[in-house]
């Protein structure tokens, strides 16, 4: 894990609105996006890893708004939210018949008996 990684844009509004639901915008329309929304809400900017930032998201239910990103690029952030320690993420799609719709990725959880 890089020590170094910085918050992703929007974070000091995200830590004051803890309430809220989180959106995080991903793809090349995700500032233009952002700046139109007053949800709580993170950006990963275009041609940035999701492994360049710290996701402050545990036990988070999180709602990624795809802007036109890859799909692996999807993925790739999915899985940096879970390893960051979200619940849950769900992905709505830019183009809904690219992946067939939304989209459900969980943590699997261990419990012991």
């Amino acid at each position: 894990m890089n020590p170094q990684r910085r918050l992703p844009p929007y974070s000091k509004e995200f830590a004051l609105r803890a309430e809220d639901t989180p959106f995080i915008f991903v793809g090349w329309q995700a500032w233009d996006w952002a700046r139109r929304d007053t949800r709580r809400k993170l950006v990963l900017p275009p041609d940035s890893s999701p492994s360049e930032f710290k996701w402050l998201v545990v036990n988070m239910e999180i709602i990624v708004i795809d802007t036109g990103a890859t799909d692996e690029a999807l993925l790739h952030l999915s899985y940096e939210l879970l390893r960051a320690g979200a619940l849950k993420v769900a992905v709505i799609p830019h183009k809904v018949p690219r992946i067939g719709g939304l989209a459900i990725i969980t943590r699997e959880v261990r419990h012991a008996a």
